[in-house]
């Protein structure tokens, strides 16, 4: 990203002593994140744009094709991907009106991932939005977590359900070790960001170790069949 963008701090975005009635103001950490995030919202590229105004104007821009709400929207802003299992199990419609309405309700959640095409379909979704909207260093992550679905989808073609659960987890791993560096009050942000992204690839060591211990775990729960064992040691092979 330019240098203004790599150097903006919390207090390049200054706390707002009142808060209207409905309205949506994110701690600076989370408005520090999305100017590392979005394009157009650095204080130097022209006119500061609200960050109610901006997530609530995302539903209405045509690359965010999927299907979403308010509160993904949020987490889109400010990087908090990759917490979809926390967000479920802490959100209530109690904190969720606080930052908007009494009115405002959340919709049921729900983190079911059955295959690696809903992986690639969520990675698509959101590489589409960024391709529009995204620096570029944001593509390159998305690129990075697509080239580790498709290959596990490649390598495992009936998709054994412990396996690609284990896929999903890696990817919001990596997805939230990358994108808290976006939150980090300090210029050094972009090299831990940088090594988080070049840290996302086929086969690193803890992969290959988790990925071993997942299939021998599934055959032990299924019974071991030649299929599995050749699993095995197509994995063994790659290392």
């Amino acid at each position: 990203p330019s240098g203004t963008v790599v150097e903006l701090s919390c207090a390049s975005f200054p706390e707002q002593a009142k808060k209207a009635k409905g309205e949506y103001i994110p701690p600076q950490a989370h408005v520090l994140a999305a100017t590392r995030i979005f394009k157009g919202l650095s204080p130097s590229e022209g006119k500061l744009v609200s960050p109610m105004s901006f997530v609530l104007g995302l539903c209405e821009v045509e690359c965010v094709g999927f299907k979403t709400t308010s509160a993904v929207l949020m987490a889109l802003f400010s990087g908090r991907l990759a917490l979809a299992a926390a967000l479920e199990a802490g959100s209530s419609n109690g904190n969720f009106s606080s930052d908007f309405s009494t009115s405002a309700a959340l919709p049921p959640a729900s983190t079911s991932c059955r295959s690696y095409g809903d992986k690639l379909d969520g990675i698509h979704g959101l590489t589409r939005m960024g391709e529009a909207l995204w620096h570029d260093h944001m593509l390159l992550l998305t690129e990075r977590l697509r080239s580790f679905v498709s290959k596990n989808k490649s390598a495992d073609p009936e998709g054994l359900p412990a396996r690609v659960k284990l896929v999903l987890l890696y990817v919001n791993k990596w997805l939230g070790e990358a994108l808290g560096h976006l939150q980090v009050d300090n210029p050094t942000w972009w090299g831990g960001f940088s090594s988080a992204v070049e840290a996302i690839e086929y086969k690193p060591p803890g992969w290959t170790m988790s990925l071993v211990n997942t299939l021998s775990q599934a055959s032990n729960r299924g019974g071991t069949t030649d299929r599995d064992q050749q699993r095995k040691r197509d994995v063994y092979d790659r290392r």
